[in-house]
């Protein structure tokens, strides 16, 4: 769970390293509905970051903040 905390969320399926960051990864489509389904979630909720309309969805609405 930690590395979903501190990774970014990608248009393309998969999983890959974060090379600018130097850590974490980026998670695509796939990677968020395994994870929901694994932890009988329903939403990913991210709040980390300021958001021009103070919130945006991706990944079919699963992924937030």
């Amino acid at each position: 769970i930690l590395d979903l905390l501190w990774s970014d969320p990608m248009t393309s399926e998969g999983c890959v390293p974060n090379e600018v960051r130097g850590g974490g990864c980026y998670w695509g489509p796939d990677v968020t509905e395994d994870f929901l389904r694994r932890h009988h979630m329903q939403l990913i909720v991210r709040s980390h970051e300021c958001k021009q309309e103070g919130y945006e969805f991706c990944h079919n609405r699963k992924v937030g903040g």
